[in-house]
């Protein structure tokens, strides 16, 4: 599979050339209403190659004027996004699209995969660890994504791309002070000229402890460079790495409010992302690039066990877990461009991982081995096609095979069909199938793992209408969707205790969304989802899911060089459980976070903010109460 694959690539190449270039000669300068594919990033294309795509772009318009102190606050912004962040920031945070597990969400950083197959967790990624200082915009897509993606995507996908230099070249330094002993400190170079372009930048952040237990340091660096090598070639390196120090109490534990061990986790990580990537236009209607990623993960993690409670008489035993995560990438794409709007992908991708996991579980005294060791190849080929029906009419088709060595081959296709019947409405339509392949952790471990585990499965649909220009809004979407997973992996507590394939999900519901600009001094958005959940054939509850999630942030420039923003953010009740509690249903509430930024000189910027503006008491899991009011100042100085 692995010669299919490179083969496949060099074909690729060259039928792409030849096919295109031929009609290069005949001139072509209709415009494309809906846009043109791109090929960005490591794994392509973008997100937002296509308007057909459930898809959210929160970009620098949202993330300079708020000035969030975490990226789990904006990625909050989008629909159908629940992100759960117990107590502080010392708590690992955990995303849910749609209802779906955390781990269902293909996360990537500059279109590198950052999923950790080693986590207990299933192969989720800690969306904090990423400064949102360092950040550009962050992509949502919703739904269908695997016949692009491949692996993991099985609900959809986030995108964190890192800031990129732009001319002028230009220097920055801020620091920020806050409550509770938050602090934190960034800064950064970006350079261009002479068809080269670059950014480094260095973060520190240490959030103090607004909560009893939680800490959190994080340092991060993130390096882009670009640079010309012949009029239609370019050559570009990417590197994302952090460092991350941080105690809370343990999951399930009851939090400071119920956990009887008072001892706390403790875990520590390096992540290292890179991409290196050769772009070339032979034509202006035709785009191959290849790219080259690598991500190495280490993390050390010592929990404590929890004690026997009511959930569980037997209470948790402490465990130790010292991991290690190498994932090498190889990813190519051509994109062609025909007449009348007409456009295809296609593309091959190779990986491989190596999953290392050298752990222990202490039974009362008795340490007993927990590591395991594997290592996984996969090879995929995938198209993807824009067809131009009419001028109204415009629809999308992909397919994508991912063949596991010494495993099966997954087939995934998806359709997208978009009718603008009037020049401000349009009818979206997307359907789609995901999967995800079991974790390392889940067929490898000892004591629970299961090595005749089988992927989990997704279909989705998606539709509704797009409104564009609608009195003061930009952009209106109402979407109604259907996502239905299966085989998905649980526990079963035997005897013997195992990791089985059991769990069938149905989610729907609705999401509402509306941006746009008031006046010349007031931006607006919103968005509002809710969401049924469903275990088939059981009656038992989904936990960390609300029904009803919502958000809006508004930012008004009183003066020119002065700019309020605030940020509110509903979440509906859920169910939660501990083992001190068992299940608990969490209260709703509102969350409310304000900023003024002040530009003092051409050069000096300042921010003054509060999070939690009106000291919301709130629990986001069992017995982790929320951070209070809390006040930050930042300082900039560019030259």
């Amino acid at each position: 599979m692995r010669r299919l694959v490179l083969g496949g690539m060099a074909f690729i190449v060259g039928f792409g050339t030849l096919s295109v270039g031929a009609e290069e000669r005949q001139e072509n300068n209709k415009h494309n209403k809906l846009g043109e594919i791109s090929i960005i990033g490591a794994r392509l294309p973008s997100a937002t190659f296509s308007e057909l795509t459930t898809s959210t772009v929160i970009g620098a318009e949202t993330l300079e004027p708020h000035s969030m102190t975490s990226t789990v606050d904006a990625v909050g912004l989008a629909p159908g996004v629940y992100v759960e962040q117990p107590g502080g920031r010392g708590s690992r945070s955990s995303l849910y699209l749609r209802g779906a597990d955390p781990n269902a969400t293909l996360i990537m950083i500059d279109g590198i995969k950052v999923n950790d197959p080693n986590s207990s967790l299933g192969g989720t990624y800690d969306l904090q660890l990423i400064d949102p200082t360092l950040i550009e915009q962050i992509e949502v897509v919703r739904g269908p994504g695997a016949s692009i993606y491949g692996a993991d995507a099985l609900a959809g996908a986030i995108n964190v791309y890192t800031k990129a230099g732009r001319p002028p070249s230009a220097a920055r330094v801020n620091a920020t002070v806050g409550a509770d002993g938050m602090r934190g400190a960034r800064g950064s170079y970006s350079y261009s000229g002479d068809g080269q372009s670059g950014m480094l930048q260095v973060a520190y952040r240490d959030d103090g402890e607004p909560v009893e237990g939680s800490e959190f340091f994080n340092r991060s660096l993130a390096f882009s460079h670009r640079a010309a090598i012949r009029s239609a070639s370019t050559v570009g390196v990417q590197v994302f790495a952090n460092n991350n120090d941080s105690t809370s109490f343990q999951d399930d534990s009851g939090g400071p409010r119920y956990a009887t061990l008072r001892e706390l986790e403790r875990r520590e990580s390096e992540d290292v992302a890179t991409n290196v990537s050769f772009e070339f236009a032979p034509t202006v209607r035709q785009e191959i690039k290849l790219a080259l990623t690598y991500f190495t993960r280490d993390e050390l993690t010592d929990s404590p066990g929890i004690a026997p409670g009511t959930r569980d008489p037997f209470g948790i035993p402490a465990s130790v877990s010292d991991s290690e995560l190498k994932r090498y990438g190889l990813v190519g794409a051509v994109l062609n461009r025909y007449t009348d709007g007409h456009q295809t992908i296609f593309g091959a991708e190779v990986t491989s991982e190596d999953g290392d996991s050298r752990s222990s579980i202490d039974f009362g005294g008795f340490p007993v081995d927990s590591s395991f060791a594997l290592e996984r190849d996969t090879q995929a080929l995938f198209f993807y096609g824009r067809l131009r029906a009419s001028e109204n009419v415009t629809a999308e088709a992909g397919l994508r095979a991912d063949h596991v060595e010494d495993g099966d081959t997954e087939i995934n296709p998806s359709a997208s069909a978009r009718w603008d019947f009037t020049s401000t409405t349009a009818l979206r339509v997307n359907w789609g199938r995901g999967f995800k392949l079991p974790s390392f952790y889940a067929l490898g471990n000892p004591i629970v793992g299961n090595s005749d585990l089988v992927p989990e499965k997704s279909q989705m649909l998606d539709g509704g209408l797009v409104f564009s220009r609608v009195g003061p809004f930009e952009l209106i979407e109402l979407t109604v969707f259907r996502n239905k997973f299966k085989n998905l992996v649980d526990f079963d507590a035997g005897p013997p205790p195992q990791l089985v394939n059991r769990d069938e999900v149905v989610t729907q519901g609705a999401e509402v969304s509306a941006s746009g600009t008031m006046s010349d001094k007031v931006s607006l958005a919103a968005q509002a989802t809710y969401a049924e959940h469903e275990i088939v054939g059981s009656s038992d509850v989904l936990f960390n899911r609300p029904e009803w999630v919502g958000s809006a942030s508004v930012s008004y420039a009183f003066r020119p060089a002065t700019t309020v923003a605030a940020r509110i953010r509903y979440t509906g009740s859920r169910y939660d459980s501990s083992v001190p509690t068992d299940t608990v249903k969490l209260g709703s509430y509102f969350r409310v976070d304000a900023n003024v930024n002040h530009q003092f000189t051409e050069s000096t910027r300042g921010v003054l903010g509060i999070d939690n503006l009106f000291d919301e008491d709130y629990e986001e899991a069992v017995g982790f109460e929320s951070p209070g009011m809390r006040a930050y100042a930042t300082v900039e100085v560019q030259w």
